[in-house]
């Protein structure tokens, strides 16, 4: 249906798009772990988005109070998005981009995103999109709105734990495992031996984290990758009684390392790796 050029910024996908009748495009990031789309009260007010309703919403480590513009129209290129929503947010934090595009392309089309040739492509549903004969297909379940993998996490020859995590192009990690899951399965006293620590911030809400090494995770059933990163997240007052409802983020980092193609249809994710792949099979 469109196929559009992106900029790669260490893998974040960075697209050029217009809302409604503002004629200045607007940098969005693709972020398959968001469920629609978002923007900054300021470039809200800037575009004149029109504020319809308040509600909360749940981001990494907490909850924020949001406001929300319906029936909005985004340009991708020429081509139009009808009758989206638009989250608006009092804290922007991005820096580098206005707002955030999520999982509104996915729910409505096939995704195809090509880090060799940096376009995104949007094919109608049910339509082939020739995938590669070398692809990895793993299963996604997007009930409720996000993009969720079965996997399995090593993160010692003896130790191993079943999660579900999000398929999450907006998340800085090879993969981020949440708080809850953490404290369950007692991952940060268990052996694992942290390389550094930080800090993960989402919209004002921080919290601790431990970045270290796994020894395996596996993207049910098909995918493997051996000797990962993994950040694990620690305890503070603002996530002691977050509950996501999901174990965590595989993130750009181990994304962006493959072509991809989201077919919520088929309910699958296709993976094939790209030029920048480390962990080829």
């Amino acid at each position: 249906m469109v196929s559009i050029p992106f900029e790669d910024i260490n893998g974040s996908i960075m697209l050029n798009v217009k809302i409604n009748k503002h004629t200045k495009p607007l940098r969005l990031l693709f972020d398959t772990g968001a469920d629609g789309m978002m923007v900054g009260k300021t470039t809200a007010e800037a575009i004149g988005l029109t504020v319809d309703k308040k509600q909360q919403a749940s981001v990494v480590g907490g909850n924020i109070n949001i406001e929300i513009s319906s029936n909005n129209t985004v340009l991708l290129d020429t081509f139009p998005v009808p009758q989206q929503s638009i989250a608006i947010f009092e804290n922007e934090g991005w820096g580098d981009h206005d707002g955030i595009i999520g999982n509104t392309l996915a729910k409505k089309y096939i995704v195809q995103v090509n880090y060799d040739t940096k376009t995104l492509s949007l094919y109608s549903f049910g339509n082939s999109t020739n995938m590669p004969d070398n692809s990895i297909t793993v299963p996604v379940n997007a009930s409720d709105g996000s993009l969720q993998m079965n996997a399995a996490l090593h993160m010692s020859s003896e130790k191993s734990v079943n999660a579900k995590f999000i398929f999450d192009t907006g998340a800085q990690y090879y993969l981020i495992v949440f708080r809850p899951l953490v404290k369950k399965h007692r991952l940060l006293v268990d052996g694992f031996v942290a390389d550094s620590t930080g800090s993960t911030v989402s919209f004002g809400v921080a919290s601790p984290v431990f970045h270290g090494k796994s020894t395996q995770l596996q993207l049910l059933p098909n995918l493997v990758v051996n000797k990962m990163p993994v950040t694990l997240m620690g305890g503070s007052a603002g996530n002691a009684n977050w509950n996501p409802g999901i174990d965590g983020s595989i993130g750009i980092k181990l994304i962006s390392q493959y072509n991809f193609t989201i077919n919520l249809m088929d309910k699958n994710i296709y993976l094939t790796p790209n030029n920048k792949n480390q962990y080829k099979l």
